[in-house]
C-alpha cells in the first residue's frame, strides 16, 4: 500500500489562514466583548481555540506532532459525511 503524503502547500496555506484568523480575533474580540456581543471568557475560550487549531498544524507541518496524529491528518475521507440530500 502506497503511503499518502503531506500536502505540504497546502497546510501551509493551512496554517497561515489559522494564523490571519487568531490576528483577526486579537483584534476583533475585545471590541465585541465590550459592546456585549461576546462575553469576556468566551472571547478568551476562541481565541485560545483558534492558537490551538494554528499550533497543532505547525506541528504536523514540522514533522513534531506524533507520527498517528501525522497519519489521521491525512485520512479525511473518513470524516466527509455522505450527502444524503439528493433522496
Amino acid at each position: 500500500m502506497e503511503e499518502k503524503k503531506i500536502d505540504f502547500a497546502l497546510l501551509e496555506e493551512m496554517i497561515n489562514c489559522a494564523k490571519r484568523e487568531v490576528q483577526m480575533r486579537y483584534k476583533v474580540y475585545p471590541y465585541w466583548v465590550k459592546t456585549g456581543k461576546m462575553s469576556a471568557d468566551k472571547a478568551e475560550k476562541e481565541k485560545a481555540l483558534m492558537y490551538a487549531i494554528q499550533k497543532a498544524l505547525q506541528k504536523i507541518y514540522d514533522g513534531t506532532a506524533p507520527r498517528p496524529v501525522q497519519q489521521s491528518f491525512l485520512n479525511t475521507q473518513e470524516y466527509i459525511r455522505p450527502n444524503f440530500n439528493h433522496l
